[in-house]
């Protein structure tokens, strides 16, 4: 059974909020307190025995309702009778509501009003999971009556299969053996080389007999939060796959092609918590190879616990992390405030794009992905833009960061109305600054956004040149000159070509900011003019040097360009 969509009204932070999920994988993003938490406790609560309570009531006076939309399988039809939507029989729309904190919340067939049962919702098999918990503490993974079951599980089963005939179980290498074979298909655990191992410590040994440590005889309870952090998910969802089994299993499971599978839903909450870059991306990774069935070692575990094949698995995430967001703008749910300051949620899978484009953005998303959790975003064509707008921000008193803003560079004209699309359809407000090279303000397709502002010149370098003094593109080409060491020799040649015989002789003996100050009003607007010609010829030189090129103009202007001024005030107004 998959969720494709989620609709609730008057619940905390909701007003009215409704979410689109895709069938395997989905993100879940926004701004901190906005109520992405807020959603999974709804999910958790709806599909589980509970009820809404007092401050779950938006509005007490009112009642929190809700629609379920739930696709199901084929082996799956008749698990709500012959309840389905008329034009789909793979599909039920569920409303829930409950009138006051006093009351049961109720379900409903949407077409027909029949009363939904329940336990029928419970197949969904919702499994939480949040990072946001305290460390393992000592002895936690081995005692029955802990928070983990996974090795006291496995010691029960061993036990149970290797009793003697005076019901006396021996403890030895054996059983030590066949535990850490099982816990070895969880991957960090065998990353980190941890081990069940019998304590040499005799006192020790009356309060536990065993204890899960690394190979260095380190109890698991004192490794790093990173490692620990890795291992509870798979920890807890063993622990939640033994709740759902423990009764009736058989109905709980499917079977196709003579293999079992159960089908689940499983949210977790900022899995990125204690974890560096490259192991949040991993853990997803690992996670999503469970869910869909393509761990092997994790497989063995299910089948030796559970007599179960595989799962089947639809993934929602809440992240703040853009380490572990899909490349895939299609997989985004973002959370925002719409105008009367009610959280409400965009969807990328409601994004639409031909193929060939769509191909095209999933390709380029990987450069923008810190912008899908900014409040504002500013598109530039390329590098030299995107370096030099915080330092024209900057120049004119702004602050970026406070203002939650990210500059992203389109990589080209082309992709500008795209990009703009995916901000604007994920309510993220988004301003472009675009070079009028070409008349393209006079072009349709970028008419019809309104924040989409041109170059009074044709390009950054021309509008910069126009503003700057002749100090300032002395002190920029000097600066330029001191970072990019092959060019001083065809750099300083270009500074006397502009010159006459008489001023190349006065240059020789002076500095060049000391014979600058020398020149009259004239002669330094004719030798500016000159420069930015030179700069002109030379621009291939500079683009190639983009990103320092943007830093060091925009470093040497005093006065802003209008067209930056512009869309600078425009964000903080």
């Amino acid at each position: 059974m998959q969720i494709v969509s989620v609709l609730v009204s008057n619940f905390r932070s909701f007003y009215e909020a409704k979410v689109f999920f895709n069938k395997n994988l989905n993100f879940i993003i926004g701004k901190n307190n906005i109520g992405k938490t807020n959603f999974i406790d709804l999910m958790n609560i709806v599909f589980s025995h509970n009820n809404f309570d007092f401050s779950d009531f938006n509005d007490p006076k009112k009642n929190i309702h809700g629609e379920l939309i739930l696709k199901l399988e084929d082996d799956e039809i008749g698990l709500f009778d012959d309840l389905f939507s008329p034009e789909n029989k793979n599909q039920i729309v569920v409303d829930f509501i409950q009138n006051t904190p006093d009351d049961e919340l109720v379900f409903q067939h949407k077409d027909t009003n029949i009363p939904v049962q329940r336990r029928r919702l419970n197949r969904i098999n919702f499994i939480r999971y949040t990072s946001n918990r305290k460390s393992v503490k000592s002895n936690e993974l081995t005692l029955s009556k802990r928070k983990f079951l996974l090795i006291p599980n496995l010691i029960d089963k061993y036990m149970e299969e290797n009793k003697e005939s005076n019901n006396k179980i021996k403890i030895d290498e054996s059983l030590l053996d066949y535990v850490n074979k099982n816990i070895s298909y969880i991957k960090s655990f065998k990353n980190n080389n941890v081990e069940l191992q019998i304590s040499d410590n005799e006192q020790e040994n009356i309060k536990r007999i065993v204890k899960l440590a690394d190979h260095n005889g380190i109890d698991f309870s004192e490794l790093g939060y990173g490692v620990q952090f890795a291992s509870m998910f798979t920890l807890e969802l063993l622990d939640n796959l033994t709740r759902i089994l423990k009764f009736n299993p058989k109905e709980k499971y499917i079977e196709k092609n003579n293999k079992k599978f159960l089908r689940v839903v499983v949210a977790i909450d900022e899995p990125e918590l204690h974890l560096h870059p490259n192991m949040q991306r991993k853990l997803i990774k690992d996670i999503c190879n469970i869910l869909e069935g393509n761990d092997d070692d994790f497989n063995t575990l299910l089948k030796e616990l559970f007599n179960i094949d595989a799962l089947e698995g639809q993934l929602l995430v809440v992240t703040h992390s853009p380490n572990i967001l899909s490349s895939n703008y299609q997989l985004i749910c973002r959370a925002y405030k719409n105008n009367e300051g009610y959280t409400e949620f965009a969807s990328g899978n409601k994004i639409n794009f031909s193929p060939n484009e769509e191909k095209q953005l999933i390709s380029e998303i990987d450069s923008f992905k810190e912008a899908m959790f900014a409040d504002k975003v500013i598109l530039c064509e390329g590098q030299t833009e995107q370096t030099a707008l915080p330092i024209f921000a900057k120049t004119l008193g702004i602050d970026l960061i406070d203002n939650n803003t990210n500059i992203v560079v389109a990589h080209g004209i082309k992709n500008v109305n795209k990009f703009i699309k995916i901000f604007e359809k994920l309510m993220i407000p988004c301003w472009a600054i675009l070079d009028n090279d070409d008349n393209n303000r006079y072009n349709r397709k970028y008419q019809e956004f309104k924040n989409v502002v041109f170059t009074e010149e044709k390009d950054f370098e021309n509008e910069c040149y126009e503003v700057m003094t002749l100090d300032e593109i002395i002190n920029f080409y000097q600066e330029y000159n001191e970072f990019i060491i092959e060019s001083k020799g065809e750099l300083k040649t270009m500074w006397y070509s502009m010159l006459s015989a008489n001023q190349q002789k006065k240059l020789r003996e002076k500095s060049l900011k000391n014979f600058i100050l020398e020149l009259d009003n004239t002669e330094k607007r004719d030798l500016k003019l000159k420069a930015k010609d030179a700069f002109m010829r030379n621009n291939s030189l500079f683009k190639d040097k983009s990103t320092l090129t943007g830093e060091l103009i925009a470093k040497n202007i005093s006065n802003v360009p209008r067209c930056y001024q512009k869309i600078l005030k425009e964000i903080v107004e």
